[in-house]
């Protein structure tokens, strides 16, 4: 016969060990939502009282109050996650009107400049390091180095007399993505990471009469998806990230919507994509699979213009 002390033991032991269970697995699913990092950053105006843009957090499923991480009368928009997670470079468009790269601690969102010179500097992305960035400067790519004692003169990477923009990095650092309209309309280009020159030429992945961009890698490096015009609005499509696939294998459309789809960025564990959409009349957040099924609204905000998701990296 089992005593009743022990009985009365086990069965407080069980319950604190069904609690922790519990406990655990909801902190697990908050981090952790469908098998993704725990949020997504995206430029709004819904909580301004200035009518400008500012750089919001919430949960990647969607619930829960967003986090307003940025509040000036200056617009802050285009945020990119450092590959660790803990920073988000971010274009601030002064009030000279001339934009400027700044970065923050997602944590504690203190404002640092990056880039304010008096030239136009948007599209940041960030290097797996984290001590480098690439952005868009004046219709061309460019690179910086960060320093604690002050930032490296950038580098001019592409040699284009018409407009490179929307770098991203691939996870590997070794090659960037963007897109070029060189060759009339805009495409998406490859290019190893360092200055364009006659062993580093920019290679056409699409091949379209319309624009592509915002290209964005997959988390295995393996794929990109980008944003493509159509004579009804824009679509979310996803390429193999490798020159001449597209003749065997070419791009596929994820969204097939009438709405205007665009701005696609991966979760961490590339299962999901977050992207921009006004299927609701509205720009929102939405999120769908990887294979373009299960579309999902996520900010749900009639009154408010929510674009330009960045997934958060897995630490």
């Amino acid at each position: 016969m089992v005593p009743n002390s022990l009985r009365s033991l086990v069965a407080v032991t069980t319950l604190f060990a069904t609690l922790f269970t519990t406990l655990a697995g909801a902190e697990c699913a908050k981090a952790n939502p469908d098998g993704a990092v725990r949020s997504i950053a995206f430029t709004s105006d819904r909580k301004s009282t200035t009518g400008s843009l500012d750089i919001y957090l919430m949960d990647a499923d969607g619930r829960g109050a967003s986090e307003m991480l940025t509040d000036t009368p200056a617009a802050s928009l285009m945020p990119a996650w450092s590959a660790d997670g803990t920073r988000i470079a971010f274009v601030r468009s002064g009030l000279t009107g001339i934009p400027g790269i700044y970065h923050m601690d997602a944590n504690s969102p203190n404002e640092t400049p990056l880039l304010t010179v008096l030239l136009f500097n948007t599209d940041p992305a960030w290097f797996p390091g984290g001590r480098k960035i690439v952005f868009s400067r004046s219709e061309n790519i460019y690179m910086a180095t960060l320093n604690a004692g002050g930032n490296s003169k950038p580098i001019r990477l592409t040699r284009n007399t018409n407009a490179d923009r929307q770098p991203a990095v691939s996870p590997s650092g070794r090659k960037i993505a963007f897109a070029s309209d060189r060759d009339g309309d805009f495409d998406i280009y490859l290019m190893n990471a360092g200055p364009e020159s006659k062993t580093n030429r920019p290679v056409k992945l699409t091949r379209n009469q319309v624009d592509d961009f915002t290209p964005d890698w997959s988390p295995e490096g393996e794929r990109i998806a980008f944003s493509h015009d159509t004579e009804g609005g824009r679509e979310i499509y996803v390429m193999k990230a490798a020159p001449r696939s597209q003749d065997t294998n070419p791009p596929r459309n994820l969204t097939g919507d009438p709405a205007d789809d665009s701005d696609p960025t991966w979760s961490p564990d590339g299962e999901l994509i977050a992207f921009t959409s006004d299927r609701t009349g509205d720009d929102d957040i939405w999120r769908m699979r990887a294979d373009g099924t299960d579309p999902t609204n996520l900010t749900r905000s009639p009154s408010s213009t929510d674009l330009q998701p960045a997934w958060r990296p897995l630490p």
